[in-house]
C-alpha cells in the first residue's frame, strides 16, 4: 500500500509541477488555484532523513544496503532523464501561453516518455526493497516496527488531501460506470 501511495504521490507531485511551472510563467497564485494540496501537508524531512538514515544504518547489513544504496546509480541517469523530459515538456506547453501551436504528438510521446521513467523507478524501488524484505531477520523486522513510531496511531478510513476523513462517503450515480457500452 505504501509503494502504491509514493507512486500516487510521485504522479501527482509530476503533475503539479508542470502546472507550477506554466502557472509561474503567468504570475498566477498557484496557493489560490490548489490550496488543499498546499496547505501544510508534509512530513518533516529531518523525520524522514533521520528514519532513513535509522533504517540504512542501524537496520540493514551491509548487503541489504547495498540493495538500496544501489538504486542511487539507476536512478540518477534515470532523473536526468526526467528533468530533460519535464523541461521539454514544459517549453512545448508554454508555447500555447505565447499564442503559438504546441506539438500535440511530441506531448504525448514526451508524455509516454515520462511515464517509463517513472515506472522504471518506482520498479528499481520495488525490486530492491523486496530484496531487503525477504532477507529480514525477525529481530530486523522488531527493529523497523520500532523505527516507524507508529504505536498507537489510528488511520482514517481515508483521506482527501491528507486530511482524515472519519465519515462514510456515499457515492450515488455511478451505475453507469459499470455497464457494458452499447
Amino acid at each position: 500500500t505504501s509503494l502504491i501511495a509514493s507512486m500516487a504521490t510521485l504522479a501527482l507531485n509530476s503533475a503539479l509541477n508542470v502546472l507550477l511551472d506554466l502557472f509561474m510563467v503567468q504570475k498566477i497564485k498557484i496557493s489560490e488555484i490548489f490550496c488543499p494540496v498546499l496547505l501544510d501537508h508534509h512530513i518533516s524531512t529531518s523525520i524522514t532523513g533521520d528514519s532513513g538514515e535509522g533504517f540504512l544504518n542501524n537496520v540493514l547489513n551491509r548487503t541489504q544496503r547495498g540493495y538500496i544504496t544501489e538504486i542511487l546509480n539507476d536512478q540518477r541517469k534515470i532523473l536526468n532523464e526526467v528533468v530533460d523530459v519535464r523541461r521539454e515538456f514544459s517549453t512545448e506547453l508554454r508555447k500555447l501561453l505565447n499564442g503559438q501551436q504546441c506539438d500535440k504528438s511530441k506531448l504525448l510521446a514526451l508524455g509516454h516518455r515520462y511515464g517509463e521513467l517513472d515506472g522504471e523507478l518506482s520498479w528499481n524501488y520495488a525490486i530492491a526493497f523486496a530484496k531487503v524484505n525477504k532477507s529480514l531477520t525477525a529481530g530486523q523486522k522488531k527493529a523497523l516496527m520500532k523505527l516507524r513510531n507508529l504505536d498507537g496511531f489510528k488511520s482514517a478510513p481515508y483521506y482527501i488531501y491528507s486530511s482524515p476523513v472519519t465519515k462514510q462517503a456515499v457515492i450515488e450515480n455511478v451505475e453507469l460506470f459499470f455497464e457494458a457500452p452499447k
